[in-house]
């Protein structure tokens, strides 16, 4: 039941944050042809491997003492179904799944189509590349200081910083390295999210 729940939702989040581009596409071209290509869903000339493994070992050293922090204070807490599920049975079968699903689908995924693909894409009409990555960013970062909103200024300008740039480079990484395509991002950001889980899971719950 839990799986099943984790499936649901991480499938409304996706058609949502796709619906919304889709939509805006459709009204503003009047055609549905090209929007995969448009939004960033397209396999380009092929994953820029060396880079991804750079900005990977990037983000996950930038990423991980500052984090460590916030968990070890008590300023940032793993929280819902995802959690609850591993705190009663482990490393189940089941739970190996809803973190997949979690990890790949629900954020990676559906974050890079409605970030990098949308905003990112919808901004650099009317601005700058360079500007719309920073604005897109920007925006991404603010969204996620929401996990440590009671908190202090200090652990959400680092979260709001940390999660700004993750985006900037994840932007930066589309538009400069992959010829459009999210994959190289939507790969990255799947890795680091089940990195950084695993890490939570194993050492710090």
């Amino acid at each position: 039941m839990i799986l099943m729940n984790q499936l649901i939702s991480a499938l409304l989040q996706v058609g949502l944050l796709m619906a919304i581009p889709f939509l805006y596409y459709v009204c503003s071209r009047r055609a549905f042809s090209g929007f995969f290509s448009w939004i960033g869903l397209k396999i380009g000339k092929g994953l820029p491997l060396k880079w991804m493994f750079i900005l990977f070992t990037a983000i996950g050293l930038g990423v991980f003492i500052p984090y460590l922090w916030l968990y070890q204070t008590g300023c940032l807490t793993y929280s819902g179904f995802v959690v609850d599920s591993f705190l009663e049975s482990g490393w189940s079968v089941q739970n190996i799944l809803i973190l997949v699903l979690w990890a790949c689908i629900q954020t990676a995924l559906s974050e890079e189509i409605f970030f990098r693909g949308f905003l990112l894409e919808l901004f650099g009409q009317w601005i700058n590349w360079g500007w719309a990555n920073l604005l897109q960013a920007t925006i991404f970062g603010l969204i996620h200081c929401f996990s440590v909103l009671n908190q202090s200024i200090g652990p959400i300008f680092l979260v709001v910083g940390l999660t700004a740039g993750i985006g900037w480079t994840l932007g930066w990484l589309k538009k400069t390295k992959s010829d459009g395509s999210l994959f190289a991002g939507i790969l990255i950001h799947a890795g680091a999210n089940l990195l950084s889980t695993v890490l939570v899971f194993c050492f710090l719950l």
